[in-house]
């Protein structure tokens, strides 16, 4: 008897719906009435802060951790753009916590970084990284929302927008109001965006298909291009080996200058060197690729030498023509198109 009175307690009890309050979490994303502020934001850089602590025990290249960055940060960063608007202190702070684990490994600042942060965010084709500018992208995320309310996409919210905020009016006529919500404001400021590519806009308009990458890349269009594109980026050699290559292109590997002081050896400047193969290696054939993954590897392991040496380590001199050739053999083993000429150069 005590046992049915307990069960019918509980049942009872459990169909008296529970108030809850405002803000709360909901798929991962806090939901609130109001304006996120700062700290609404914290369990984002604290879930990124975890990520890097986790992976800074392990033994990754610059490479490494730039795939890491755009693999992960970015994407758990971008997870949350798609519903608010990012504050620029919050975006700084991303923006350091990727910046401080790519040059560092850890969380921990311990040095300036060789290259600007707003550099490695442009494009491959301007010379750099490629990241994501989080900025920009957290605009081209909210263009995506203006994009689904003008095309009247199948979705509940696009429909409460209509019959709520917009009612008769059109989307890009409707003026904003101050009862409107921050992220509708934020919405209808994206206006200025089709204004500005109108003829990019019209040209998704008649194929039904939003292009958030077109609209990315054209707002990045103010940093000039570099010849040396294919040189590093073209390059089948190791990623940390493209990676140094990136970095000595930009002139921001340090080298030590001693010999030259000293009268012992003249060396030529790199845009020299850079200007030879992009003349004569150039090309899209089998030789230009394999040009290009030999000056990539080769670069790296006289770099590793180098810092060896620099730091006092015990290096033996033979091995570096040794492993710029495994490294070669390896990479040009892995293409199938460079495969069979690195097997008849090895024949004897």
């Amino acid at each position: 008897m005590d046992l049915l009175i307990c069960c019918n307690k509980l049942s009872t009890s459990s169909l008296i719906p529970q108030e809850g309050s405002l803000p709360f979490r909901y798929l991962g994303v806090p939901l609130t009435s109001k304006n996120l502020n700062v700290n609404h934001y914290m369990p984002l850089v604290d879930k990124l802060l975890s990520r890097i602590n986790h992976w800074s025990a392990r033994l990754l290249s610059y490479a490494g951790r730039l795939q890491l960055i755009k693999s992960v940060l970015n994407a758990i960063s971008s997870y949350w753009m798609q519903c608010f608007i990012f504050p620029k202190t919050v975006l700084k702070r991303i923006d350091a916590l990727c910046r401080t684990f790519l040059w560092t490994g850890s969380s921990t600042t311990s040095r300036k970084s060789p290259i600007a942060w707003e550099r490695i965010c442009k494009p491959k084709i301007k010379g750099d990284l490629g990241t994501v500018d989080m900025e920009l992208w957290n605009r081209i995320f909210f263009l995506k929302l203006l994009w689904n309310i003008y095309a009247k996409t199948e979705s509940l919210w696009v429909q409460w927008i209509h019959a709520y905020y917009l009612k008769h009016d059109h989307v890009m006529d409707r003026a904003v109001k101050t009862s409107d919500s921050g992220v509708f404001k934020a919405i209808l400021k994206q206006r200025i965006l089709v204004q500005q590519w109108h003829n990019e806009w019209l040209t998704m308009v008649q194929t039904h298909k939003f292009n958030g990458r077109k609209f990315y890349n054209l707002l990045q269009m103010d940093c000039p291009s570099v010849e040396w594109y294919n040189l590093v980026f073209h390059n089948k050699a190791r990623p940390r080996a493209v990676f140094t290559l990136w970095m000595l292109c930009h002139g921001k590997l340090p080298t030590r200058m001693r010999l030259h002081r000293w009268g012992m050896h003249e060396p030529g400047s790199w845009t020299h060197e850079m200007n030879w193969f992009l003349l004569h290696y150039r090309g899209k054939g089998w030789k230009a690729d394999l040009i290009r993954l030999a000056l990539a590897e080769t670069v790296y392991e006289v770099w590793q030498y180098r810092n060896e040496r620099c730091f006092g380590h015990s290096v033996n001199n033979s091995d570096v023509e040794g492993k710029i050739i495994n490294g070669i053999v390896y990479r040009g083993w892995t293409s199938p198109k460079l495969k069979p000429h690195i097997a008849n150069l090895l024949m004897p």
